[in-house]
């Protein structure tokens, strides 16, 4: 019955008469093969079993589990290696895409190739869509490189919505909503799921919160994506655009100097450790890197809730031993 299901769901989703016959025609010959006690006389409206849902970052994938549990079955295909933002899908990714009961974007123009490709719109959901408002706009931002990844640009919007706990309860909310609507039978449970995630989130906002409220040493940050934990928490943050492996030009150095006039100490949010010279220099400058993960990609041993309390002990160890000059 199962493989009906899938042939018919399928088939659903494609214009094609032909796909269409065939699915009816294996549903015809297999009921006419069956034992008529097999068949029951009634009984209630076939519903999906288990939501095929594709996502295009992590934080979408660990929200999507914990709302769905065995009732979904996620996919982010993205190679452990590469950065989910500028990720380029191929043809059978693409199929997978095409195919998945739900697909859930981020938003704030994250993972660009889903502005360039067409998605089916009634199966594709963006978890922003209800704080669009709260978006950040990254004027003049500088082209930088990603690793190995080449150049790329931070310009238009801060895509990283998800590392503010507000913001990622908004999310999450968005996403529940969607798998309500595919499976009406577990709708409780998936409402009593979002609660329970949504406690987690809020002790971590007022955890952040709390933390950056005792820090007495102003804070910046190495990429605009920080700019959401500077809105919620530290209005003061500024942010520079420098990547972790490569070292920043004199030129960047220069305008980091401006940022900081008059500053002789202060916190630096970096989203990986930065290379030791670039550490030295900051250092001698009374600068104090604190890493601070994004968490877009899975890592494969700590859940999105552990990097960010990972991510809040840091912030709490940095701030333990602030020294004001």
């Amino acid at each position: 019955m199962k493989r009906i299901l899938k042939a018919l769901k399928q088939a659903a989703r494609t214009s094609s008469f032909y796909s269409i016959t065939s699915s009816l025609l294996i549903l015809l010959v297999t009921i006419s093969g069956c034992d008529q006690k097999d068949i029951p006389a009634e009984g209630p409206a076939l519903q999906i079993e288990q939501v095929d849902v594709y996502v295009v970052n992590y934080p979408l994938a660990f929200f999507t589990k914990r709302l769905g549990g065995e009732l979904v079955q996620i996919t982010f295909p993205v190679p452990a290696d590469q950065v989910p933002a500028y990720w380029e899908p191929d043809e059978n990714d693409m199929t997978g895409f095409q195919s998945a009961d739900l697909i859930l974007l981020n938003g704030a123009d994250y993972a660009k190739w889903t502005l360039r490709t067409s998605l089916p719109w009634s199966r594709t959901v963006v978890t922003t869509r209800n704080v669009e408002d709260q978006i950040i706009e990254v004027p003049n931002a500088v082209t930088h490189q990603h690793g190995l990844e080449g150049e790329h640009s931070h310009a238009g919007l801060a895509s990283e919505t998800w590392i503010d706990p507000q913001m990622a309860i908004s999310q999450a909310g968005v996403i529940k909503d969607e798998l309500q609507k595919l499976l009406p039978n577990s709708a409780d449970v998936i409402e009593n799921n979002f609660e329970q995630l949504k406690d987690e989130l809020q002790q971590l906002d007022k955890e952040f919160n709390s933390v950056f409220a005792k820090s007495k040493l102003p804070w910046t940050a190495s990429c605009p994506a920080f700019q959401y934990l500077g809105r919620r928490y530290h209005p003061q943050l500024k942010t520079v655009n420098w990547d972790p492996s490569v070292p920043p030009t004199e030129e960047q150095w220069a305008e980091f100097h401006k940022l900081l006039a008059g500053k002789e100490s202060l916190f630096m949010l970096w989203t990986d450790q930065p290379d030791t010279k670039t550490l030295d220099r900051l250092k001698s400058r009374g600068v104090q890197v604190v890493v601070f993960r994004l968490a877009e990609q899975d890592n494969q041993l700590n859940d999105y809730l552990s990097i960010m309390r990972d991510n809040l002990d840091n912030l709490k160890a940095a701030t333990a031993t602030q020294t004001v000059k």
